[in-house]
């Protein structure tokens, strides 16, 4: 290891300053950890002592002068294998994949993802990524990501129509800030190949903290079509489903205010949940000859209520409205 660095050094010293590749996992990441401490106080620590003692005691008691000889100790000894595979599971628990959705678009020169913090693992990731401290953080004190993918999803359909319903429920709504960015992107830059001329989009969500991040995206699409003159290309509305007195007050004291009090846009934040009966009504009586791919990223319950309206309105006359219902599971 030393002689791959270039330098010498602890062990622990050299570990942490290895890269992680394809071959090997960097074990430490500190090079002031102590391997001891590190050994008798993580899980991965102590089961891999469990591991190595249980594989010693089965390798040892296989040798032949122990099986002719004392064949009860290697016996009852090959009866830690539960102990061995056991280990080596709980060995490796912190090494999770985490399927994550793009919030960046193909055409941009990066890719960005957006985590919700929700659960020990993804607090752990809060934490390592530097999340819990005020400054910012440098690249090279974050730790190095691997990514496998990226897979798609039935999202992608969404350039299939010209007509297009997007609901997003929660942090649901990520897959949406890829599509719209790359959606304005084609748009803007006259993409031959782009059939959609109209874009339904709602968000429902439970916390005003929420709509912090991807109401910019929401503002600078907003901006963007006024300056054009193409504000009727994208239709949003966003409804907030959870609140308290405290905020009700503070919404109606800024109600007639030229922006939201909440997300900036001029578009209001709406209180409750959609009439979704109302909601398709009008989209099929705008589109009356159209075939309208509605599509959602969110809980089961509003999948199935929107399969619902989707079935409902749509015509049976094959030249009418139809609605073509797709749903991500997030």
């Amino acid at each position: 290891m030393d002689c791959q660095l270039g330098e010498k050094g602890p062990l622990n010293t050299a570990l942490s300053k290895v890269e992680n590749n394809g071959s090997y996992v960097n074990p430490i990441q500190n090079p002031r950890t102590n391997p001891t401490i590190m050994a008798f106080t993580t899980v991965a620590g102590l089961s891999g002592i469990a591991i190595t003692l249980a594989l010693i005691l089965m390798i040892t008691s296989s040798t032949e002068i122990i099986r002719r000889s004392y064949f009860e100790v290697f016996w009852y000894t090959h009866h830690l294998f539960v102990i061995f595979f056991a280990g080596l599971v709980i060995h490796g628990i912190g090494l999770e994949w985490h399927p994550f959705t793009l919030t960046s678009s193909p055409e941009e020169d990066h890719f960005s993802i957006h985590v919700r913090r929700m659960g020990d693992w993804t607090d752990s990731l809060f934490k390592v990524c530097g999340g819990d401290q005020m400054e910012f953080q440098e690249a090279w004190k974050l730790p190095s990501i691997a990514v496998d993918g990226p897979f798609g999803t039935a999202s992608e359909d969404v350039f299939l129509y010209e007509t297009a319903v997007l609901v997003g429920a929660g942090i649901g709504v990520t897959p949406f800030a890829s599509i719209l960015k790359s959606v304005w992107y084609k748009y803007t830059h006259s993409d031959p190949d782009l059939k959609l001329k109209k874009i339904y989009f709602y968000w429902l969500c439970r916390e005003t903290s929420a709509f912090e991040w991807f109401a910019d995206l929401l503002q600078s699409l907003e901006s963007q079509m006024l300056e054009r003159g193409n504000s009727d290309f994208l239709s949003y509305n966003i409804y907030l489903t959870g609140w308290d007195e405290n905020q009700a007050t503070h919404f109606a004291m800024h109600h007639e205010t030229q922006t939201d009090v909440i997300t900036g846009l001029k578009q209001k934040t709406l209180y409750g949940r959609p009439n979704w009966e109302n909601e398709f009504k009008n989209i099929a009586t705008n589109h009356p000859s159209s075939n309208v791919g509605v599509f959602l990223c969110g809980p089961q319950a509003l999948a199935k209520t929107l399969n619902k309206m989707s079935i409902a309105h749509s015509s049976a006359d094959p030249r009418g409205v139809h609605f073509i219902f797709n749903k991500e599971n997030f």
